[in-house]
């Protein structure tokens, strides 16, 4: 049933015609035309159309889209993918849409074999809770036919406490959030040697600069990382995307903040996604539309709700030229 709701709540009244023949020389990002250093509501009436939408991620050769859809009820991933030069409808994906727990924060992998995401999914031998508990890191790997069955990421990465927000490096490097059993959380990464993941670890207090930051998108060269926080007061939960540059050996710059052509002061901060190619940062922000309405009828209420910019999560970006750092 919730597939079939959402279904009908994403699809999109026409396909979109795809205006660039070889996507693998220049990711389409569904036709839309390309922000500069201005942010840009993204796709609105096709991905932004008023729903919470956060969480998008972009196969390296341009052909295939995830991101999220949340409500207090459900949390799905969704899907598009670029077939004879026309974007798809947006679907609920094959492994996600249950009813029984939330899926969110989708991530392929650099080299597009893998698709990470969190979800609540009880691991092997657990019974399934109600909720936002058993927060781990899931996957799917490309094949001939799609994308795999998910699997649970396991140890070192996933542990009794939550962890969530995979980003991954061209070398493999993974980068997450984990949620300690206090409810601090911390920025870790790992890395890949001979195929497997190492022991995670704990970033320096550049990254890890109180005792709440969440969502760290690692650039897919590691020259920076782009995270959620508080570096204001460094105690509320309000939160800003914040930016640390990465040295060549491996020294990190103190967060800043992005700005206010990123940063909305009456918006958290959510879901950073810098593309494969790096040219642009995607990332949510729940933004409201200003009105010269007087007062409301119907009709009013029932098109403000239904179009992007309602006070939801929208999906937006911008050129990284906003903030790469030139050496």
């Amino acid at each position: 049933m919730i597939k079939q709701l959402l279904l009908s709540a994403v699809c999109v009244a026409t396909v979109i015609s795809c205006s660039n023949n070889n996507p693998q020389k220049s990711l389409n990002y569904l036709s839309m035309n390309k922000p500069d250093t201005t942010l840009k509501l993204f796709a609105p009436g096709t991905v932004s159309r008023g729903l919470y939408e956060r969480d998008f991620t972009i196969n390296p050769d341009g052909t295939e889209i995830f991101y999220s859809i949340m409500s207090r009820n459900y949390s799905v991933i969704v899907t598009s993918k670029l077939v004879n030069n026309k974007w798809s409808q947006p679907e609920v994906a094959h492994f996600s849409g249950s009813t029984e727990y939330f899926d969110a924060e989708p991530h392929i992998t650099p080299d597009g074999k893998h698709l990470m995401f969190l979800s609540t999914r009880a691991p092997e031998g657990m019974e399934q809770k109600e909720g936002w508990h058993y927060q781990n890191i899931w996957v799917c790997d490309k094949t001939n036919d799609g994308w795999s069955k998910p699997y649970n990421l396991g140890k070192p990465i996933n542990t009794d406490s939550g962890e969530y927000f995979p980003s991954v490096t061209n070398s493999g490097t993974l980068y997450f959030t984990r949620e300690e059993a206090n409810g601090e959380q911390y920025i870790y990464r790992s890395e890949m040697v001979n195929g497997k993941y190492q022991e995670p670890e704990k970033l320096p207090k550049q990254i890890n600069r109180n005792k709440f930051q969440y969502n760290a998108c690692i650039a897919p060269d590691e020259s920076y990382i782009i995270l959620c926080t508080n570096i204001t007061d460094g105690k509320s939960r309000r939160t800003d995307y914040a930016i640390s540059y990465r040295s060549d050996n491996d020294t990190w710059s103190e967060l800043t903040l992005l700005g206010n052509n990123i940063n909305y002061s009456g918006s958290h901060a959510l879901s950073p996604y810098i593309t494969p190619d790096g040219k642009y940062l995607f990332f949510s922000q729940s933004r409201q539309n200003s009105s010269t309405i007087t007062r409301y009828n119907t009709t009013d209420m029932y098109k403000a709700i239904n179009e992007p910019q309602n006070g939801n999560s929208d999906i937006y970006w911008i050129s990284t030229e906003a903030f790469k750092y030139r050496k």
